[in-house]
């Protein structure tokens, strides 16, 4: 037996007899009629039953799943910050002349579902300018100038769809 079972064992002994100490003591004192008293014993074989403690896990691999989960972390804002960054350059590169003119200026969120060959899904304007050309012009960088595709996935990255919201910034300079 291990040593951590052998204390736990004696330390529940200990207790079932300091409990049946009590109980006879106050069977004794009291004076009205009581139930009779059951016994219960306590065996090793009782405890054998119980679940063998999970191994831990080896410190290097720990080390190794951190250092991976880390990396695909770094992987997955990079390549959402140079996303981001393309967006805001084509936002800029096809600013609505009309929009120009009118000096309309404004902010639109997309968000959209990215998949891991880099393909464009499931594309929605979340919150709006109050510009319509803006609004469209948003969604046509997606549609129009990136024909729904991006940059595949780099190999640090998981392997499995992400949703992303990315804001687009009309600013005129």
């Amino acid at each position: 037996m291990r040593n951590g079972t052998q204390a736990f064992l004696i330390t529940v002994l200990l207790y079932i007899t300091l409990i049946s100490t009590s109980v006879m003591l106050l069977n004794t004192q009291s004076h009205a009629l009581s139930p009779p008293l059951t016994k219960v014993a306590v065996t090793a074989a009782m405890f054998n039953e119980l679940p063998e403690p999970k191994p831990e896990p080896d410190i290097e691999q720990q080390r190794a799943q951190q250092a991976a989960a880390l990396a695909a972390a770094e992987a997955e804002v990079q390549y959402t910050q140079r996303l981001a960054q393309h967006l805001s350059r084509l936002a800029q590169k096809n600013y609505p002349r009309m929009a120009k003119r009118r000096l309309q200026q404004g902010n639109v969120i997309l968000q959209f579902t990215l998949q891991p060959n880099g393909q464009i899904q499931q594309l929605q304007l979340i919150d709006a300018s109050n510009y319509r050309l803006l609004n469209e012009a948003a969604l046509d960088i997606i549609r129009k100038s990136m024909d729904y595709q991006y940059l595949p996935f780099p190999s640090e990255m998981p392997k499995k769809p992400i949703r992303i919201q990315v804001p687009i910034n009309y600013i005129l300079r």
